[in-house]
């Protein structure tokens, strides 16, 4: 099987780094030719003259952004919660181009020797590992970010009230969201391709395994020495490709910190601002007529933004669960049928697992994982209660 065939997915998320060129948060170009990618100068210039641009954008239709709010609210508590919302969203957008621009050379470095780690993976593993499963994934992930976009221009158009003053929300809103919801989109997927590298792995050493599990009683002894040198030198080539993807893994959690900070942290205002503009309009805090279907599409939004967080943390938590299986794949090896020289080789492959396992976080402060979800899911019903309590403390007055 050739290399083109193999690895599918890696490519689904190179194409993703291309759609997001468009927005100016991915500044590089890729060489067809010598099959690498190589700094831009045209792409880091049309992303930096993008980042300005919303800037100035943002800085101008500030004021008539905040007009079209009055047309919909008539809380303050609203009105300045949706300036902040959408002044972070620019902000969250401009940091991750400037980002980008700043560890160029390292990202491409990174995307470079990622194309050279599946080239050696694609000599110890022929044969290809769950690849409908991981195709499936990424389409999944692709229908889910592409819902989402569309469902949040549909409830801005159901906003027939705010006349001419929609298409200037429409704008201002829908761009930066699409480029936001591209970084997490990316991300996913990006994690999902290195989650297929590492199940490349724990399924060549699986069939090693099965190689002495299945060996037959009668063997000769010169014929299980051969087989074990055989597949020692498979294992030492394994764990050096596991080291290789943990370090990858590594290279690109630091380059993305920031970037993951800043994203988590507008999911968590997209996911509890809608909610509470629910409230407000049921509690009669608008002043645009909601219908029925407004609702049934903001409700469908918000699902999609749960999905979208939980997405992206299970796809993280799946690969730190990948790495892990390796060591239980070694556990079960079937030691007591090899040389001495395999085993020494199977225990430096569990030592190095022991000291090399890390999952994907924030700056060490919050993991990318299953205990994500819970500590948001927590901070999102406090900090919605305190603006429930707020907007009845402003109604008072």
């Amino acid at each position: 099987m050739s290399f083109r065939e193999n690895y599918r997915v890696s490519r689904v998320a190179i194409g993703y780094f291309y759609i997001n060129k468009v927005l100016g948060i991915f500044p590089f170009s890729y060489d067809h030719c010598q099959k690498i990618f190589k700094t831009s100068f045209p792409s880091v210039l049309y992303s930096l003259l993008l980042a300005i641009s919303t800037v100035f954008l943002y800085s101008q239709l500030i004021n008539s952004f905040q007009a079209f709010l009055d047309t919909i609210f008539t809380s303050p508590l609203a009105k300045f919660i949706s300036v902040f919302q959408s002044v972070y969203l620019c902000f969250e957008i401009v940091c991750v181009q400037l980002i980008n621009i700043y560890y160029g050379k390292s990202l491409v470095n990174y995307l470079n020797n990622k194309f050279e780690f599946e080239l050696r993976l694609n000599l110890v593993s022929k044969k290809i590992y769950r690849k409908n499963y991981y195709a499936l994934l990424s389409l999944s992930t692709s229908v889910i970010f592409g819902m989402k976009m569309i469902l949040n221009y549909l409830l801005i158009t159901t906003w027939n009230d705010a006349g001419g003053l929609v298409v200037l929300a429409a704008c201002l809103h829908m761009i930066p969201y699409a480029a936001g919801t591209l970084i997490g989109c990316s991300f996913s997927m990006e994690v999902i391709s290195l989650r297929s590298l590492a199940a490349q792995i724990n399924y060549t050493l699986m069939e090693l395994s099965k190689t002495f599990q299945d060996l037959p009683e009668r063997v000769s002894r010169l014929q299980k020495l051969n087989l074990s040198c055989q597949t020692c030198d498979k294992v030492d080539e394994l764990m050096t490709l596991h080291s290789q993807l943990n370090k990858t893994i590594k290279k690109y959690n630091e380059f993305q910190n920031i970037v993951l900070f800043l994203y988590y942290s507008n999911k968590f205002m997209e996911i509890i601002i809608p909610i509470f503009y629910e409230y407000l309009y049921f509690m009669g805090h608008s002043k645009i007529e909601t219908t029925f279907g407004a609702y049934v599409i903001s409700s469908k939004l918000n699902v999609l933004n749960s999905i979208e967080l939980m997405t992206t943390a299970c796809c993280s938590q799946k690969l730190f669960n990948e790495m892990r299986k390796t060591g239980r794949i070694l556990h079960e090896f079937p030691v007591h049928q090899t040389d001495s020289r395999l085993k020494e080789s199977i225990y430096r492959f569990s030592t190095q697992i022991l000291q090399e396992n890390r999952p994907i976080s924030i700056f060490g402060m919050f993991t990318v994982d299953n205990t994500l979800l819970y500590a948001m899911v927590s901070a999102m019903t406090s900090y919605l209660i305190l603006l429930i309590q707020f907007q009845q403390q402003e109604s008072q007055l």
